[in-house]
């Protein structure tokens, strides 16, 4: 695991409320950083992210 922080959009995801992030969203929660944030935006979702993270992960985003 890695300390420093990962944006989604790095891994493809757009926030711009059309196309799926799944994928990009998914490839970020298993990229082993322990701090991702998700910028301002709408992720569309074609499925549900299911995945199993230690407990020191964060997920963040403009509301924190």
């Amino acid at each position: 695991m890695t300390d420093a922080p990962v944006n989604v959009r790095a891994f493809g995801a757009k926030g711009t409320g059309s196309g799926n992030d799944s994928a990009a969203i998914s490839a970020a929660l298993l990229s082993g950083a322990r701090k991702i944030l998700v910028p301002e935006g709408t992720y569309p979702l074609s499925s549900a992210i299911s995945v199993t993270l230690p407990n020191d992960v964060e997920l963040y985003g403009p509301g924190r």
